[in-house]
C-alpha cells in the first residue's frame, strides 16, 4: 500500500479547514449557523414539498433523513465543542486573576 509522503509544512486543504474552523470562534459559529439553517431547510423540504417523491420511495426517503440526521449531529458536535473551548477559555481566565 502506498503512503503519502509526509512532507514537512504541507498538509492537505481539507486539514488546513478543519484546523480553521476549530480554532477560530467566529468561523465555528458560523458553520453552526449556516448549519442549523441547511437543516432546517432540508427538514422544511423532507416534510412539505418532497413528502410525496420520498413516500413512493422508502430506500430514498431513509437516505434523505439519514442525511440530515447526519448533518444535525454534526452541529451538535460543533457546538459541544464550542461550550467545551468556551469554559476552557473562561477557565484559563479566572486561574490569571
Amino acid at each position: 500500500m502506498l503512503e503519502p509522503e509526509k512532507t514537512p509544512g504541507k498538509s492537505r486543504p481539507s486539514a488546513v479547514t478543519a484546523k480553521l474552523i476549530l480554532h477560530t470562534r467566529a468561523l465555528r459559529r458560523q458553520v453552526m449557523f449556516i448549519g442549523m439553517l441547511a437543516a432546517m431547510g432540508q427538514v422544511f423540504l423532507g416534510a412539505l414539498p418532497l413528502d410525496k417523491f420520498l413516500t413512493e420511495r422508502p430506500t430514498l426517503m431513509a437516505i434523505y433523513w439519514l442525511v440530515c440526521l447526519g448533518l444535525v449531529l454534526f452541529i451538535m458536535l460543533l457546538a459541544i465543542y464550542d461550550l467545551l473551548v468556551v469554559r476552557r477559555e473562561e477557565k484559563q481566565k479566572l486561574d490569571e486573576e
